[in-house]
């Protein structure tokens, strides 16, 4: 009953958030104009501003008010003004394809995400465009770490894990987490910042869509992660007995623990579902209509200058080089604790569907060295 009453009242409150009526948009705005565009309203659209705020025409909507307003103030500005806005415009619009460019795939924050999955979410929010993968390289991705596919290293060359000391583990692991922390809440922030102090030109009385942008890079990304789990099964070893197991891996969960320094796991092929090519083909769609959405939007912001619409391009831009830095950082490590040997599953996971990992890494080098 208690379940009932809070989902009510939760879904109440969305409601009402949905619906309501902002009125600030144009007390906060987060533009260079802002004075400018305060003394245009204050001189020459007053009566416009006061019916916006507060509603003096009962059979006007909302939206109608808001128009009046906003065409008020352009038809006030100078042409200096409005060529400016128009090459933001610009600007802003091609955000979600620079991102994406930024960004990671589905299949790598998913990879992620089997052993570290809250660094795996902070890193789907702080990079708020998803780059496009087709179903085919999203196997490609898999069979990196999978037996039957192309066994390439993604580690750095030249580097050794073993070189960092156990006692700088945990230092690794933190800096991970400040640096996504830092860029998932730039992001959040700022599509905070555009929803509730600029104004979306084609619907000027909402003040949620560029969160909503950004909450939809997630769910793509949650999809992969289902994706993942239709296409392959995890082998995670049992953690080794008595004391001699002691250490920083030992009791630290492995979420708290840089990839390559976890206990190996091994991943095994499920059979082929038609829900998995659904999925991933339903996910390809979203990534494209993901991006189309967001030109849709930044395009269509109000009152930016090129200046502001920089600003607002480099800081998403930034939060997207920070998380990719860190995913192929993981992934690098993510090699090192995966295994590739012949000693298969444990019994009580064997099953047909499934095709153990039998190959070794040093094996798959030498045989593609002698071919």
């Amino acid at each position: 009953m208690h379940a009932f009453r809070y989902a009510m009242a939760t879904i109440s409150l969305l409601y009402v958030a949905a619906h309501g009526r902002p009125t600030r948009q144009f007390d906060q705005t987060g533009s260079t104009w802002y004075e400018a565009v305060q003394e245009i309203i204050q001189s020459k659209c007053g009566v416009e501003f006061e019916d916006y705020k507060h509603g003096h025409s009962p059979n006007v909507t909302q939206k109608t008010r808001v128009s009046v307003l906003i065409n008020c103030i352009l038809t006030q500005m100078s042409d200096f003004y409005k060529v400016n806005m128009a090459a933001s415009s610009i600007v802003l619009g091609s955000a979600p394809m620079i991102l994406q460019s930024l960004g990671s795939t589905t299949a790598e924050t998913a990879l992620l995400g089997l052993r570290r999955p809250i660094l795996s979410f902070l890193l789907a929010t702080g990079s708020p465009a998803v780059t496009t993968v087709k179903g085919s390289e999203f196997i490609e991705m898999l069979a990196r770490f999978v037996r039957g596919g192309e066994t390439r290293n993604l580690g750095m060359p030249g580097f050794h894990w073993s070189g960092i000391h156990m006692g700088l583990r945990p230092v690794v692991s933190l800096s991970e987490y400040l640096l996504v922390g830092v860029a998932a809440t730039n992001v959040v922030l700022e599509a905070h910042r555009l929803g509730t102090r600029a104004i979306v030109v084609f619907v000027p009385t909402t003040t949620w869509l560029p969160s909503l942008w950004t909450l939809i890079a997630v769910l793509i990304h949650g999809g992969g992660t289902i994706a993942l789990h239709l296409r392959v099964r995890v082998y995670k070893p049992p953690p080794p007995p008595g004391p001699a197991a002691g250490g920083f891996a030992s009791w630290v969960p492995d979420e708290l623990i840089p990839s390559a320094f976890q206990r190996p796991s091994r991943m095994a092929w499920r059979r082929e579902h038609v829900a998995y090519y659904a999925l991933s083909w339903f996910l390809s769609i979203c990534t494209v209509a993901h991006v189309v959405f967001g030109t849709l939007i930044f395009s269509s912001l109000l009152f930016f200058s090129v200046r502001d619409a920089t600003k607002v391009v480099a800081r998403y831009a930034a939060s997207a080089i920070i998380c990719r830095a860190v995913v192929r950082f993981e992934l690098a490590g993510l090699t090192e604790a995966t295994t590739y040997g012949d000693d298969g599953p444990p019994p009580e996971s064997t099953e047909a569907l499934d095709e153990e990992v039998t190959m070794s890494l040093d094996e798959a080098k030498d045989s593609r060295g002698n071919g």
